[in-house]
This record gives structure tokens, C-alpha cells and sequence, in this order.
């Protein structure tokens, strides 16, 4: 690999986070407002749990999609 493959890989790295950063602080702010349905609920503990798995906090995931279930037993993709 040649330092600028290097220095692209690294900057597509940072750009990845970047972007996980930037969706959970959206589904933070989400939760933070308290004026969402239970569908609009269920699919942001989905999409948290998918982001934690792209960060590896899986046990923290499981608890999402736990949580998803609770609210939507038939949640098809938890």
C-alpha cells in the first residue's frame, strides 16, 4: 500500500465516524423531543442498534433491538 492509498483509507475512516457521530447525535436529539410516535420510536431504536453494531458495542445493540421489540413485537427487522 502506498502512503496515498494509506492517507485515502485513513481519510474514509474518519469520514465513517464522522458520519456515525453525526447520526446518533440525530437520534439523540430525536429521542431528546419526546414527541414521537411509538412507529417513529421503534424505528429509532432500530436505527441506534444498527449504528452500535457499525461501532461494535453490541451488547448496547441487543438492548436496542430489546427495547424495539418491547414496543413492536412484530418488528420485522429487530
Amino acid at each position: 500500500m502506498t502512503s496515498e492509498e494509506f492517507s485515502l483509507l485513513v481519510k474514509n475512516i474518519v469520514l465513517i465516524f464522522e458520519e456515525i457521530t453525526q447520526k446518533l447525535i440525530a437520534i439523540q436529539e430525536l429521542f431528546e423531543e419526546n414527541c414521537q410516535t411509538s412507529d417513529e420510536e421503534v424505528y429509532l431504536l432500530f436505527e441506534l442498534g444498527a449504528v452500535l453494531i457499525t461501532v461494535k458495542e453490541y451488547e448496547a445493540a441487543i438492548a436496542s433491538f430489546d427495547q424495539t421489540l418491547k414496543i413492536d413485537l412484530n418488528y420485522d427487522f429487530a
